[in-house]
C-alpha cells in the first residue's frame, strides 16, 4: 500500500496540475484581447462607413479621400465628425487610425503570407518589414464618384481576414 505522504510522487502530481493550469488560464486573455482588437477595427470600418452614408447623402458623391470627408464632416452645419482610436497604437486621426489607399503603391506587403510546411504542419511565416503605421489601420479607396471600399489591416499590418478573405465594406 503506498504512503500516501510520499513527497516526490504528490509533488510531481501537483506540478503537472499546475503546470496545466497555467497553461490552459494563460493562454485566453491573449485570445480574448487579439478578438477584442479585431472588434475594434471593424467598428471603426462601421464608423467610417456611416459617415461616408452622411457624406453622399449631403452631396451625392463620395469623397476622393478621406481628409476630404474628415474637412467636411468636421465644417458640416451639423457636424458628423466622429474620432476614434486605433486599437493596435491607441491613436487617433489621419495615418494614425485611418488613412487613403494610395499611401501604399503596392499592396503586396499587406497580401503577402509566406508558409513553411514542416512536417505536414503549416506555419504562417510574418513579414516582419511592415511598418507601425500600418497595424490597426480603417483604409478608405474611392473606386468612382458612387462607389468606395473599406478595409482594415489587423495587428500584424495586414488585411484583416474573416473566415479566410479579407475583410471589406462597400455600399455596393
Amino acid at each position: 500500500m503506498p504512503n500516501p505522504f510520499q513527497f516526490e510522487t504528490n509533488y510531481q502530481r501537483l506540478f503537472w496540475v499546475g503546470l496545466f493550469l497555467l497553461f490552459i488560464t494563460s493562454s485566453q486573455p491573449v485570445a480574448a484581447c487579439d478578438c477584442a482588437k479585431i472588434s475594434g477595427v471593424k467598428a471603426n470600418m462601421h464608423t467610417v462607413q456611416t459617415m461616408l452614408e452622411t457624406f453622399w447623402v449631403d452631396h451625392r458623391y463620395y469623397p476622393a479621400s478621406v481628409r476630404e470627408l474628415e474637412f467636411d464632416a468636421r465644417n458640416s452645419s451639423n457636424p458628423y465628425w466622429k474620432d476614434f482610436l486605433n486599437p493596435s497604437t491607441s491613436q487617433s486621426g489621419y495615418l494614425k487610425s485611418f488613412a487613403d489607399d494610395y499611401h501604399w503603391t503596392s499592396y503586396e506587403p499587406l497580401l503577402k503570407e509566406q508558409y513553411a510546411e514542416i512536417l505536414g504542419f503549416r506555419f504562417l511565416i510574418l513579414n516582419r518589414d511592415l511598418s507601425d503605421n500600418t497595424k490597426g489601420l480603417v483604409v478608405y479607396k474611392r473606386i468612382n464618384k458612387q462607389k468606395y471600399l473599406l478595409y482594415a489591416t489587423d495587428k500584424a499590418g495586414y488585411l484583416l481576414r474573416d473566415k479566410g478573405k479579407p475583410f471589406v465594406l462597400s455600399n455596393s
